[in-house]
Order: C-alpha cells, then structure tokens, then sequence
C-alpha cells in the first residue's frame, strides 16, 4: 500500500524519502504560501523569511521520517505533485535527534521568534489547541500540499484515501486535522470528517475536524 500505488493514469502514491526533501519543501511552500493560518503570523512573500522558514519546515520533515511518521507523494513521471504528512499516535520523536537536526540552524531560525510571539499574541495557540474530546489513540494529518499548477486534478482526493487506506489498514480508530479555511472545511466533510469545534481566536479562524476509521 504504501509504494508504487498507481492512482489514475500516471500518477502515482509512494512514501517520500529524505532525497527528496528539496522537491518535498518546493511543493509545500508553493501550496501555504497563502494559507491562512500561515500568513496570518508569517510572510512567505519575503524571500528570506521563505527560506527560513523552507529551513524549519525541512527539518521537520527529517524529524518525521527518521521517526517513522509517513510523508506520501504523488508523483507524475517523476516529478512530486503533491503530499501529505501523517503524525501517528505510537511514533515519539526522539529528543535528541530533534537537538541533533535543529541545533546547526538554530542561529538561522532566530529570524522567526519575533514572527511567532506575534502570532501567538494574535491567538495562534488558542486557535490551534487540540479540542478537549478527541478520541484517544488518534492519528493527525499534519499537512496536506498540492502544487498550485496541479490544483483541481484531485490529487489532493488521491492522496487523502490513500492515507486514509493506510490507517485503516494499521488499525488507526481515526484521523484529526486542523484547517484555518472555510473552502477547505467543506472539502474535508465531504471526505466524511465531523467538525467538532470551530474557533474565532482574534487573528485566527481554525476549523477542527474529526473521520473515524473504525466503521470504513
């Protein structure tokens, strides 16, 4: 399930690998650059805010790779359309190695403290607190990144049932995400996600939103 799957015509879903963290970061910075929650604390129209934060977003994803957390992509004759990142209830993310990644950037990502205290003087942290009665044990779909000249293919509708196949098939009760855009609450409840808490935190607008899997 989790490499090789031919999804339509050409494109396919595979696991992502840290060779392609370059292709990986392009895409997704690509599709939040106007994000909601993104640009309410962050201008990624800044070239070197950009790339500052590209540095922060690629360790991350080094982070969840090394741990085990799935990166899936679509790919089209080679070239990445789009991703998802999964954070899975049982994979911890070692200290150490998170030490070990972020300490030689760590001079480089001081440019975005004074970015990220404003946001969170906006509500940011309240706005994306974990609601209270989420099930336990639950899987988190961190992102989802399509990139924008591939929008509208359903890319973004394969790689979601392909995570939701992969979950499913390793016993996950159910999936969580949160999306600070009405268009994309909508997309996500025609997928069979429940919102269970909607938020108006000064700056920030957060939909929280719940698919269990235990019924598929």
């Amino acid at each position: 399930m989790t490499r090789g799957k031919l999804m339509g015509n050409t494109i396919r879903i595979e696991m992502a690998t840290v060779d392609q963290l370059d292709e990986l970061l392009a895409v997704f910075l690509s599709a939040f650059k106007d994000e909601a929650t993104t640009a309410a604390w962050l201008d990624l129209a800044s070239e070197k805010l950009r790339r500052t934060y590209g540095t922060l977003v690629t360790t991350k994803f080094k982070l969840y790779l090394e741990a085990g957390n799935p990166i899936f992509v679509a790919i089209d004759n080679k070239a990445i359309l789009g991703l998802i990142i999964l954070k899975l209830h049982h994979v911890k993310t070692s200290k150490i190695k998170a030490v070990k990644f972020i300490t030689p950037n760590l001079p480089r990502l001081m440019v975005l403290i004074p970015h990220f205290i404003r946001g969170v003087r906006m509500g940011m942290a309240d706005a994306t607190r974990l609601p209270e009665n989420l099930p336990r044990n639950h899987d988190v779909l961190e992102a989802i990144a399509v990139h924008p000249e591939h929008q509208g293919k359903k890319i973004g509708r394969k790689l979601l049932d392909h995570a939701h196949d992969y979950l499913h098939d390793n016993s996950s009760p159910g999936i969580y995400l949160m999306t600070g855009e009405e268009k994309n609450r909508q997309i996500y409840e025609r997928f069979g996600y429940m919102l269970m808490e909607e938020r108006d935190t000064q700056n920030f607008k957060s939909y929280h939103l719940y698919l269990s899997l235990t019924t598929r």
